[in-house]
């Protein structure tokens, strides 16, 4: 009540301002309600001078006058009454009360008006060009019958300036067809300014249920205005509040503008091309019945002018019922320019489309909106786009800050819709918006971008969290993108949004037009359902490209394929700092899964350095790919990233590929590590490579992974894959049958390439588990360079196990690998098929260990054929008791061997009743040994060398230092073996049952030239180049030329010069014979041609020959930090000691006397082969030493 009188004050004020030239004017007071004569308000009117005061007198109190003419003023009058509904005017149904004309200030106030009317416009006053006050007033149920657009206003008709103060406009209309303004006609020439207003229940035919401003210029004001249940229709039927015809402005402050309708637009405020301000006023329940696809704005229609909704105002509930009608609260017409400015655009609805908002302003429009909140809307299903906002054509929208929450569309873009323009987004929360269409391009939950041609640009502080694209086909729970769109993200977070079909948080169908960039950005915690189900996160239908620069895609779910991405035949490329975590598929089939990613097929991924995949899971029955799934034809290049902790049920725990032979995987310098795949069946823990697929890994680490089956580390079927440079470290492979198994690496049958690759410490923990570090069931295996250390299996193959197929290993290095006793049989290398080849060249085979046979290699019967060149098999132990456990260096189970150019010393078979602690040839093998050397093996049994059952044939080898009980060199224990032996030393080995040899009944055959030093069963039969009892005099195990230790023959020998002077071949060594052959493995170039006994030889040879000879570097190889060096005591002073590496470059140098043994320092020396220099005054000799560790 305070502020009523205030404002009342104040234009009283202002009215007496007006008046000051008329301060002594006179007061005519009304006394008769007459229409006419003495005392009437007609005489009072006519008689009165400007700047009278007319007042009613008590006769006139809640009296009509019933006018029977309008009332002519054509001077400057003040009329005041006593009241509403105290001073009653009445034009009796048939008359205007009053016409202003030619009369200044005019004030009317404190009174009624009622039931007027008038053929044409003004029903109750017509303002020609006066000044016209009116105050504390009320004018109802008047009529204006015009039938043009440019007539009408049922209560006033205003050309001049209008000035209202707290006035009622009651049930007023304008009935001519073409009638406008029901309460009030502004016609070209009037302004109005009305504060505190109340428009009820007036109606207009064509426009402006309360207000037409058909001005064209100039600018109103409504202040505090209340608009209620005011009606325009049906010709056409805009502006059911106010409406405004050409470029008049209109500015409206506070009031309430509720229930009105509009049979077309503008269901309370309809604004043409002027300017239009609404400040903080309530526009609710208004309604705009348009049919149309153009008509609508249930609360606001912009009819291309400008139109400014200003803070404070709310836009609410307002509803656009035709058929097709858009723009629930508000709608922006072509050309319009619009700015909704720290407003509420809330619980509106529309049938077709903006349900909150619809803008088709196009290219040449604006539409800004600033700290607002768009919430609640609705668009129904005709056919339902944009709950929020939707923009339409061309035109752009930049939205900053508020939010656009809770809104519903009945089929795209339940936040916003847009079309073939820019949607700019900065700092909006965007949250809680649902699109229900069912069809496959539907939904976008929060944002939808239509085919055509526009862009969504999303930038910092844009929050998009729990949308939802709820349609039987729904896609894009928080943005859908569709054909020829764009869409850039930088600093923006997409979070709990859900759909139907695909894309839980992103569905972009954008096509290759446009590349979808995302940076900075956080894509959360989405989910899509199963129908089917793709892409948690994003999906990427159709030939469309993303780069994700930097960001985050964690803890989203797909129902069936990629819970993080999913992309199809485009592109997806994710930046350096990408972390894609947590994420869930659950798609039930072999191909579906993809924890994290999921490429379908004939598209490319590429993971830059730096991207993170982590925790990503395939939880369907079957489900594959618990970081990756790359599909048929699809490209997958991985650079320098980390793939760790995914899982999977059924195949590749980090990543699964069966994108076949015509497209390629390359990994690069990757981290593939702590992934696990479980046991439907459970294979490839790190990566499993289905079909015939090619991949490519080229460095990185392979570390920690676990398979339920088979392929801790890799699994590769029938394709190729390479393996370059990698660690592949601590794998585990969980399967219990024989065939499982593979703790680093599986290959089913296709070709598996490794280079320079350190397989280590990998495990096949199954009961039967075999092939600890790789597996191979068949194909084609190939393995130069690197090292298998540490590895162990539970049946056979502590490194590598092998069914079918080929394999082959050049210069690899096979240490302290280890299969179990299940039975446990090969503690490097085991062969299982009988069909199957296996060739070794160089490389060791060292310090492995088996609980049964063959804790170095262990080769299958029939076909099975091994080869073995140039190889050291070195310290490795069966650790087994039983009866028969064999084979400590090399063990062959009747199929075909070939060892060649290699040194099998130090295996151990140490229990009682074992055999072959070198070499065991089971009955039926057939085992060929050529310029080999057997030294220094230890069994506890028979054939501390060799024990051979089936057929063997030695050939210019050596066999030297063994231990056993019986036979320390050679033993034949079955009456069905054969041996072949030519050229050979059989020396210096101990037993204590015939310490070189031993046959029984078994046959033997010498090729001749063989040296066998104790034959005291006389069980060799030797030929006439045979020599028995001999002195092989041989020197240490020692580098003496080529890639192998060997004992070389020292002065005077009976093995050098003796061997077959026919023999052209070469030695161990690689050497041709210097002269007349030498028996046994290694010539002694030279020969023993100027040994004289020591009496005549010269004194500085044989010096320099006893030197060599006696110096010994042990142990040689050594894995130790230091080497023993034994300095004889024949030589006198001061000795020096020189190590040169490859190069000749010296790397290190000691000093020390004769006679001693000195442990030179190893430790800053990396592995490799050396030469010590041992130098005595002006002689000196050079010894090969080799550190393995």
């Amino acid at each position: 009540m305070l502020n009523l009188y205030l404002r009342r004050l104040t234009l009283t004020a202002v009215f007496g301002i007006f008046s000051l030239p008329l301060l002594f004017a006179a007061t005519i007071v009304v006394t008769s309600t007459a229409d006419a004569g003495p005392g009437s308000l007609r005489d009072a009117v006519g008689s009165a001078v400007a700047g009278d005061v007319i007042r009613f007198g008590s006769a006139t109190l809640r009296e009509p006058i019933v006018l029977s003419s309008e009332i002519l003023i054509d001077k400057p009058l003040t009329l005041r009454g006593n009241g509403m509904g105290n001073t009653i005017i009445d034009g009796g149904g048939t008359t205007r009360a009053f016409r202003i004309s030619g009369a200044g200030n005019v004030y009317i106030g404190i009174l009624t008006i009622r039931n007027c009317a008038t053929a044409v416009s003004g029903g109750a006053i017509q303002n020609m060009d006066g000044i016209l006050f009116l105050d504390g007033m009320e004018i109802t149920t008047s009529t204006a019958a015009g039938a043009a657009a440019t007539e009408g206003g049922g209560a006033v008709h205003n050309m001049g300036n209008l000035q209202g103060n707290l006035v009622r406009f009651i049930d007023n209309s304008a009935t001519g067809a073409a009638g406008n303004g029901g309460a009030i006609l502004n016609s070209p020439g009037g302004t109005f300014n009305i504060t505190g207003g109340r428009f009820s229940g007036n109606t207009a035919s064509r426009a402006g249920g309360a207000i037409e401003d058909n001005s064209g210029s100039g600018t109103s004001r409504l202040v505090n205005c209340t608009m209620l249940e005011n009606s325009t229709g049906p010709n056409p039927g805009n502006g059911g509040g106010v409406h405004i015809t050409g470029g008049a402005n209109l500015v409206v402050i506070g009031g309430s503008y509720t229930n009105n309708t509009a049979a077309r637009e503008g269901g309370a405020l309809w604004n043409g091309s002027g300017i239009m301000h609404v400040i903080n006023a309530f526009v609710d329940n208004n309604e705009a019945n348009g049919p149309a696809a153009d008509d609508g704005g249930g609360g606001i229609f912009n009819n291309g002018g400008t139109l400014n909704i200003r803070p404070g105002t709310v836009v609410s509930n307002n509803r656009a019922l035709g058929t097709a009608g858009s723009g629930g609260g508000v709608f922006n017409a072509p050309g319009g320019r619009m700015q909704v400015i720290d407003a509420t655009i809330k619980n509106n609805s529309a049938n077709r489309a903006g349900g909150g908002i619809e803008d088709i302003g196009g290219a040449n429009g604006l539409f800004v909106v600033t700290n607002s909140a768009i919430d609640s809307n609705e668009v129904f299903t005709s056919p339902g786009n944009g709950g929020g906002i939707h923009i339409g054509g061309s035109g752009n929208l930049s939205i900053t800050g508020g939010t656009v929450n809770g809104n519903k569309a009945g089929a795209e873009g339940g936040g916003i819709w847009v079309d073939r323009g820019l949607l700019e987004i900065e700092g909006v929360t965007i949250s809680g918006n649902e699109a229900s269409g069912n069809a496959a391009n539907q939904g976008g939950g929060g944002l939808y971008n239509n085919e055509g041609g526009g862009r969504i640009v999303i930038r910092a502080g844009t929050v998009i969290t729990d949308n939802h694209a709820t349609g039987t086909l729904g896609s894009g729970g928080g943005i859908l993108v569709d054909e020829d769109s764009g869409l850039t993200i930088t600093g923006a977070s997409i979070m709990r949004n859900t759909a139907n079909r695909a894309g839980g948080g992103i569905e972009d169908v954008s096509g290759d037009s446009l590349v979808t960039v995302l940076t900075s950005t956080r894509v959360d915690s989405n989910e899509v359902f199963n129908s089917p189900g793709n892409g948690g996160g994003i999906h990427v239908g159709g030939n469309g490209s993303v780069n994700f620069v930097s960001g985050t895609v964690n803890g989203n779910i797909a129902g069936s394929e990629g819970g993080g991405i999913w992309i199809a035949t485009g592109t997806l490329t994710l930046g350096g700092s990408v972390v894609i975590d947590g994420n869930t598929a659950e798609g039930n089939d072999a191909d579906q899964g993809g924890g994290g990613l999921y490429s379908n097929g004939g598209g490319t991924m590429v993971l830059t350095p730096g991207v993170t995949i982590t925790n990503n899971s395939a939880t369907g029955t079957s489900g594959s790919g618990g970081g990756i799934l790359n599909h048929g034809g699809a490209t997958l290049q991985i650079d320098s990233a980390i793939i760790m902790g995914n899982t999977a049920n059924r195949a590749g725990g980090g990543i699964e590929d069966i994108s076949g032979d015509s497209s390629e995987v390359m990994i690069i310098n990757a981290i593939l590590s702590n992934n696990e795949v479980f046991n439907a069946p459970g294979n490839g823990g790190g990566l499993h490579v289905g079909g015939n697929g090619s991949v490519t890994i080229r460095g990185g680490q392979v570390n920690e992974n676990r398979a339920g089956q088979e392929g801790g580390g890799l699994w590769n079927n029938v394709g190729t894959m390479r393996v370059i440079g990698v660690e592949v470290d601590g794998n585990i492979a969980l399967g219990v049958k024989a065939d499982d198994g593979g703790g680093g690496l599986f290959n089913n049958g296709g070709t598996m390439i490794l280079e320079d690759v350190e397989v280590t410490n990998n495990a096949a923990t199954g009961t039967a588990g075999s092939g600890g570090g790789l597996f191979s069931t068949a194909g084609a295996v190939t393995v130069t360079g690197g090292n298998f250390f540490g590895n162990s299996s539970n049946r056979a193959g502590g490194a590598v196990e092998q069914v079918d197929g080929s394999y082959t290993s050049i210069d690899v290095t096979y240490r302290s690998n280890v299969t179990g006793r299940a039975p446990g049989n090969g503690g490097a290398f085991h062969v299982t098929g009988t069909s199957s080849t296996s060739s070794f060249t160089g490389g060791m085979v060292m310090d492995n260990f088996a609980g049964n046979e063959g804790a170095g290699l262990w080769n299958q019967s029939g076909m099975a054929t091994m080869t073995v060149e140039n190889v050291s098999i070195f310290n490795n132990t069966v650790n087994g008791t039983a009866p028969g456990d064999a084979g400590g260096g090399i063990f062959n189970n009747g199929g075909i061997v070939n060892v060649t150019g290699s040194t099998i010393a130090f295996n151990t078979v140490a229990a009682e009743a074992t055999a072959g602690a070198g070499i065991f040839n089971r009955s039926g093998g057939v085992f060929t040994l050529t310029a080999s050397t057997v030294s220094s093996n230890m069994t506890g049994g028979a054939g501390g060398g060799i024990t051979n059952d089936g057929t063997m044939s030695i050939v210019n080898s050596t066999i030297t230092q063994n231990t056993a009980a019986a036979g320390g060199g050679i033993a034949q224990a079955f009456e069905d073996a054969s041996l072949d032996i030519t050229g050979t030393i059989v020396a210096d080995n101990f037993a204590g049952i015939a310490p070189d040899f031993v046959t029984a009944a078994a046959a033997v055959n010498s090729g001749g030239y063989n040296l066998i030093g104790d034959d005291i069963a006389n069980e060799f039969p030797a030929v006439g180049t045979d020599i028995e009892g001999g002195n092989a005099n041989l020197g240490p195990l020692a580098n003496n030329g080529g890639t192998t230790l060997t004992h070389a023959p020292t002065c005077p020998s009976d093995a050098v010069g003796n061997g077959n002077p026919a023999d052209a071949s070469p030695d161990q060594a690689g050497q041709s014979p210097d002269g007349t052959r030498d028996i046994g493995a290694i010539e002694l170039i030279g020969g023993c041609s100027n040994f004289t006994d020591g009496l005549e030889q010269p004194e500085g040879l044989a010096l320099a020959n006893n030197l060599h000879a006696s110096v010994q570097l042990f142990p040689n190889p050594t894995a130790l930090a230091m080497v023993n060096i034994s300095i004889p005591a024949e030589l006198e002073g001061e000795v020096v000691l020189r190590v040169f590496d490859a190069n000749g470059r010296v790397r290190g140098e000691r000093r020390t006397q004769a006679g001693s043994v000195f442990q030179l320092p190893l430790e800053d020396l990396p592995n490799g082969t050396y030469s010590v220099q041992v130098i005595s005054g002006e002689t000196s000799s050079t010894h090969r030493l080799l550190i393995v560790r």
